[in-house]
């Protein structure tokens, strides 16, 4: 995971890029709900921030980045605004939770003590976030 973050991916030129936005409901007792905005491009579909979409509309061209192995978007940059997005989740799911995991497996290590069900809760965090990432 932290590999697929860190290593440049492939990088494409959006050129046909369209902008949707989509009216979530949360369906729970307080009845909330909120906007997501994602960019369509002729290859791929990924989710932005209001902001950068709101933006993107106005662009004619995208250049985007998506990683080899989970392909996912890793960022997105509008040339004519020069604003550049990178999306929270991707930063949280790509390189927070491994680093995170590997610092748990280290301090484990180093006190030389049986922390099993830290490193379990970990693991757990961890399976979940690549179970998130292959869907």
């Amino acid at each position: 995971m932290l590999l697929d973050f860190l290593v440049p991916g492939k990088v494409f030129e959006g050129k046909n890029i369209k902008v949707f936005s989509e009216h979530q409901d949360y369906n729970n007792a307080g009845g909330n709900s909120h906007q997501a905005y994602f960019i369509r491009t002729d290859e791929h579909k990924f989710w932005v921030e209001r902001d950068f979409a709101l933006l993107a509309r106005d662009q004619q061209k995208l250049n985007y980045s998506v990683s080899r192995i989970f392909e996912e978007v890793n960022w997105a940059y509008l040339e004519e605004a020069d604003v550049r997005f990178r999306g929270s989740l991707r930063i949280i799911s790509g390189f927070i939770v491994p680093i995170l995991f590997l610092l748990a497996v280290a301090l484990a290590f180093r006190l030389k003590k049986d922390l099993g069900i830290f490193l379990f809760v970990f693991q757990v965090l961890l399976l979940a976030n690549l179970v998130f990432l292959l869907m």
